[in-house]
């Protein structure tokens, strides 16, 4: 009888590991006679997977990275477009050069520049902005030289920055490395019992109901083993030393869990 071949899930990442548990999954949810006869099993697969895929979720960040971005880039522009009008006052005379001439030294007590890395960047405009907003100090320049919405544009994305760098920081703190671990370990045990299971209910019941829930697991198997462990692999029996039949899929996996 031909069995669910095994795969040495610790040789993968954690996003790799969750993208073939998805696989696994919606296969699984397409096969009655496991979730009828293998309740438990099935469940625990299921709901660890969840878990693996937020923490995976949580350690790419990729929806706060790119809203990370567009605030930057949005405090950035808001920068630069202060210091190019500003600039334009430079040979002003009376009240509009005297308001420059404040301004610019504000600038440059600061040493604010778009490059520094973000947390300095932040840190910066908290103090150099109320600055501008002050209305009995700078504010007035500010609005004598119209410089209000590079302000404006500058505050609004500093706040966003500093919205989300706490929502990631509150994210990271959820689930410190101890637990992702935990997590990885408990995920590749249940699948483990999740195979196993399988391929004791099919010596038992029949291949039928579960044949093709085998062949889409080990066709799965077979391209991972190919295009991510970079091994050599077949559907029949296979060659690369890790694909025994019936054992559950346990062979080889007593190292650390994934960490990427």
């Amino acid at each position: 009888m031909e069995t669910i071949q095994n795969l040495n899930l610790q040789k993968l990442k954690q996003i790799e590991l969750a993208s073939f548990g998805q696989a696994v999954e919606e296969k699984l949810e397409e096969t009655p006679a496991i979730l009828q006869q293998a309740p438990v099993q099935a469940r625990a697969f299921i709901d660890l997977l969840g878990k693996l895929n937020a923490r995976v979720k949580l350690s790419q960040k990729k929806s706060h990275t790119q809203e990370l971005s567009v605030a930057d880039a949005k405090r950035d522009r808001g920068f630069s477009g202060y210091k190019s009008a500003l600039a334009f006052f430079r040979h002003a005379e009376g009240a509009e050069h005297q308001a420059y001439e404040r301004l610019f030294d504000h600038l440059n007590l600061y040493h604010f520049s778009s490059k520094m890395a973000r947390v300095k960047q932040t840190a910066v405009m908290l103090q150099f902005i109320p600055d501008l907003r002050n209305a009995a100090g700078l504010g007035k320049d500010v609005k004598l030289l119209n410089l209000t919405p590079y302000v404006d544009m500058m505050e609004q994305g500093n706040n966003e920055v500093v919205a989300l760098e706490k929502e990631v920081n509150e994210e990271a703190s959820q689930m410190p490395l101890g637990q992702t671990q935990a997590v990885v370990k408990a995920f590749i045990e249940s699948y483990h019992e999740l195979i196993k299971t399988v391929n004791v209910l099919m010596g038992l019941n029949g291949e039928t109901k579960f044949a093709a829930f085998r062949d889409y697991v080990n066709a799965v198997i077979v391209e991972y083993k190919r295009s991510v462990l970079g091994q050599k692999a077949t559907l029949e029996g296979g060659t690369d030393g890790d694909n025994t039949p019936g054992n559950g899929g346990n062979d080889g996996d007593e190292e650390e869990p994934p960490q990427g």
